[in-house]
């Protein structure tokens, strides 16, 4: 059996070297501000300050970056080839009216497809339904 005694006194003294170590720690990390320090044996790493770039820095970086697009732009329009203009179809009035003839029939029969009609009977029967679902609701409601 071991001796609690024993054990309580080597508790004591190593948190008292605990305590030493620690005050040592913050006394370096003292002497040591704004330098890099290394990450500690625990692996935390401590804060890092955030690098903020100032106004004449984003300016000129903008500029730089223009001049590069700009450049970019430049080599592109030198070995690009130029297309030739498409040639326009030329008709005669007897093909431009065929054409224009067309176009209606093709428009009508598309419009004619999107429009669905319900009949008359239909509307009746759907009309009928509602009014026997409304009384319903209303009989439950009361």
């Amino acid at each position: 059996m071991e001796d609690h005694s024993l054990l309580s006194a080597a508790l004591v003294g190593y948190q008292w070297q605990a305590a030493k170590l620690t005050q040592a720690i913050t006394g370096i990390q003292a002497r040591l501000k704004g330098r890099k320090i290394p990450p500690a044996v625990d692996g935390t790493q401590p804060a890092r300050k955030k690098h903020h770039v100032t106004a004449a820095g984003r300016r000129a970086i903008r500029e730089a970056q223009l001049k590069r697009w700009a450049a970019a732009k430049k080599a592109t329009k030198k070995n690009a080839p130029k297309a030739a203009p498409a040639k326009k179809r030329k008709l005669s009035a007897e093909q431009r009216t065929t054409l224009i003839e067309r176009l209606k029939n093709a428009r009508a029969a598309r419009a004619a497809k999107r429009t669905h009609h319900m009949s008359a009977a239909g509307r009746a029967r759907i009309a009928e339904a509602q009014r026997k679902r409304w009384a319903a609701a209303k009989k439950a409601s009361r």
